[in-house]
C-alpha cells in the first residue's frame, strides 16, 4: 500500500473552527512509521467547553502555537501525501479555521474511512455501526485514549489498513469505492424517548452520512432522554447531520431545516461529533 497520513483534530468548544490538538500518523505499506501531535491555542476568546471529551484545558494550550504555525508543521509532515480522516469532521475544523484566517484550505486528497467502512464492512449497518471506536473494537484494534488527536490518527490509519487488506484494494482504489452509492438505510419511525438525561428537551431528526447506524443513532437519542422523529417538522429542536454534510448541506431535510431556521424557528443544526457528545456517549 502506498503511504498516506492519518489525521485528527480536537475542538476547544461547538465552534468547528475551536482547533486545540491536531495529530498525524504517516503510514507507508500499511505499517505506522512516523507522527506528530501538537497543542494549538484556539485564541484567547476560546472557551473550552469540550474539556470533559479530551482532557485540553486553557491552561495546557498556553505557549502553544497558533493554529497558522501549528498547520505549517502539519503539512510539512503531510508533505503532499494522502490524508485520511475518520468522518468529514475533522476536515470541516481545519477547512473552518484557514477560512476565519483568510487563507486558502489546504490542497489535498482526503480520504474518509466512515465512508470506507461503511462499504468494506456492510455487515455493521444497523448493528454497532462504523464509528471510531465501534470499528476498532471489531477489527481488534488497540484505540488508546479516546478522543486523543493522535491516537485516534493512528487508529484511523490501522482502520484504513485493513480495509485494504480486507478487500484487496490499494489507496485510489479505496477512494473510489468512498464514492460509489450504498443501500440507503431503513428510515426511522418515531421513537418516544425516556424523557430524563441530558437529551430531554428536545426532539431530534437524522440526516446525512453518519458513521453511526441510524437505529444506534436513534437508540443513544433516546437514552439520553430525547424524542427521535422521522421528519422535519415544528417541533424538531435539533437535526443532526454527518459531518461531511455540515459544509454542503444536500439533503431535503438539511434544506428544510435552514428554511425554518430563516424563518425564526428554535431549530439547531449539529453534527455527529456533538450529538455523540452531549448524549455522553
Amino acid at each position: 500500500m502506498d503511504s498516506f497520513v492519518a489525521l485528527d483534530v480536537e475542538t476547544a468548544n461547538e465552534s468547528v473552527s475551536s482547533i486545540c490538538a491536531i495529530g498525524v500518523a504517516l503510514f507507508d505499506g500499511g505499517v505506522l512509521t512516523d507522527q506528530h501531535y501538537t497543542l494549538v491555542d484556539p485564541g484567547p476568546d476560546a472557551s473550552f467547553t469540550n474539556s470533559w471529551l479530551h482532557s485540553i484545558t486553557e491552561t495546557d494550550v498556553l505557549g502553544a502555537p497558533s493554529f497558522e504555525d501549528a498547520m505549517e508543521d502539519v503539512l510539512a509532515f503531510i508533505a503532499g501525501r494522502p490524508v485520511v480522516t475518520h468522518s468529514g469532521f475533522d476536515r470541516s475544523a481545519i477547512d473552518a479555521a484557514c477560512f476565519e484566517l483568510g487563507r486558502e484550505m489546504p490542497q489535498l486528497e482526503w480520504l474518509d474511512t466512515v465512508l470506507i467502512g461503511r462499504r468494506a464492512w456492510p455487515e455493521l449497518r444497523g448493528g454497532i455501526g462504523h464509528g471510531l471506536r465501534p470499528l476498532c473494537s471489531f477489527l481488534g484494534i488497540d484505540q488508546g485514549e479516546h478522543h486523543h488527536a493522535l491516537q485516534d490518527a493512528i487508529a484511523c490509519g490501522h482502520i484504513l489498513t485493513a480495509a485494504s487488506l480486507h478487500l484487496g484494494l490499494g489507496l485510489a482504489e479505496l477512494a473510489e469505492l468512498a464514492r460509489q452509492p450504498i443501500t440507503p438505510q431503513v428510515k426511522l419511525k418515531k421513537i418516544a424517548g425516556s424523557g430524563v438525561g441530558p437529551l430531554a428537551a428536545h426532539s431530534i431528526v437524522f440526516t446525512g452520512a453518519l458513521s453511526l447506524a441510524r437505529k444506534h443513532a436513534a437508540e443513544l437519542a433516546a437514552k439520553a432522554g430525547a424524542t427521535v422523529l422521522p421528519n422535519v417538522g415544528k417541533n424538531v429542536t435539533l437535526l443532526v447531520v454527518g459531518e461531511a454534510d455540515i459544509a454542503a448541506p444536500s439533503s431535503s431535510k438539511h434544506l428544510k431545516a435552514l428554511a425554518m431556521i430563516a424563518d425564526g424557528h428554535g431549530l439547531r443544526i449539529i453534527g455527529e461529533a456533538e450529538f455523540v457528545a452531549l448524549c455522553g456517549a
